[in-house]
């Protein structure tokens, strides 16, 4: 609909299921994109994904048996295994008319130990956060604003 100059539109913000969209809000790719992380997490981000994966963990299976306890079709099934594979998480082979599947050649050491970089930089924060609130507390007491633990009386 054409609006006459000057007038705003409100943004519109289409929302699906559990996704929303706002179509005022201009997406661009991330300037440190990293594709040894990107991928391999994206893959991951899918619940169903890493289902197979865990699945996989315990041996091999054909897309049948992998299909069977999601109640997916086959071709669902077929286009997760391909993300999967796209990231080498998982690899299939065809054997006569099926497709045996397996965990792939890749492991998720980069992701691991961007996580594990993450975790530090976490824990840091919360100890620092943990000193702070202890300084407050010290503060508080060598005021005479709170008892502290010595100077309470039994009750």
């Amino acid at each position: 609909m054409l609006r006459p100059a000057g007038e705003l539109s409100a943004p519109q913000v289409v929302a699906s299921q559990n996704v929303i969209l706002n179509h005022m809000v201009q997406y661009r790719p991330v300037v440190h994109h990293r594709p040894e992380l990107d991928r391999p997490l994206a893959a991951l981000a899918d619940s169903n994904r890493r289902l197979i994966l865990q699945q996989l963990g315990q041996g091999s299976a054909t897309v049948t048996e992998l299909a069977e306890p999601f109640g997916m079709s086959l071709t669902g099934l077929k286009k997760h295994l391909q993300v999967l594979e796209e990231v080498g998480l998982v690899s299939t082979e065809k054997v006569g008319r099926t497709r045996i599947c397996s965990l792939g050649p890749r492991r998720l050491d980069d992701v691991q130990q961007w996580i594990e970089a993450y975790r530090v930089m976490l824990d840091e924060r919360l100890d620092r956060l943990g000193e702070l609130i202890e300084g407050a507390a010290d503060e508080a007491v060598t005021s005479g604003e709170i008892q502290g633990p010595a100077s309470r009386e039994p009750q």
